[in-house]
């Protein structure tokens, strides 16, 4: 059976949003079995470039995370969740930290965009969670605000800190602790 919100938010740290990996590709799998069917991968943006100029398949815990298909606790992917909505394990990435070093800059790709060939290439990190970086926030105690087109005000800590009335978003931070 498929699991209960409340047990499914005790795991993801998030209430589900239309935007997340896992309302896609549940979306995909109930109104187009026919695509389902044919999903070798699931790759978020960043990570399909990535794949692109290595041919490296992965994703980071900061992405992996913001899917709403994630244990965040534990840094990985919410397996038992999964099997309880019977989704292949087989199409979801090697999850790594943001600064893993995870391929290097193929041929192909330097050929494509004038890069040199060999460059190592990191694994990356979500949008937010790299801004977060960019904005300090890289220590415990540190805050920062964006007001843009997505308002946010975004913490760095040691462990996982969720609004236990799920109205916030939790996701790993670009590195662990």
């Amino acid at each position: 059976d498929i699991v209960g919100e409340d047990a499914y938010r005790s795991v993801a740290l998030n209430s589900l949003s239309t935007g997340f990996l896992i309302a896609s590709l549940m979306w995909v799998k109930e109104h187009e079995p026919e695509n389902y069917e044919k999903i070798r991968y699931i790759m978020l943006p960043k990570d399909y470039i990535r794949f692109r100029m290595c041919g490296e398949y992965g994703t980071d815990m900061s992405d992996a995370s913001s899917g709403a298909i994630f244990d965040t606790k534990q840094r990985r992917w919410a397996w038992e969740l999964i099997d309880s909505l019977r989704i292949d394990r087989q199409i979801f990435p090697t999850c790594h930290e943001s600064c893993e070093v995870v391929g290097t800059v193929s041929r192909a790709c330097a050929e494509a965009t004038g890069l040199k060939c060999g460059i190592r290439v990191a694994c990356g990190g979500g949008d937010t969670l790299v801004q977060a970086v960019g904005n300090g926030i890289i220590s415990p105690g540190v805050l920062s605000a964006n007001i843009g087109t997505a308002c946010q005000i975004s913490g760095g800590f040691n462990e996982p800190l969720y609004d236990e009335a799920y109205r916030t978003n939790t996701f790993c931070h670009v590195k662990k602790d």
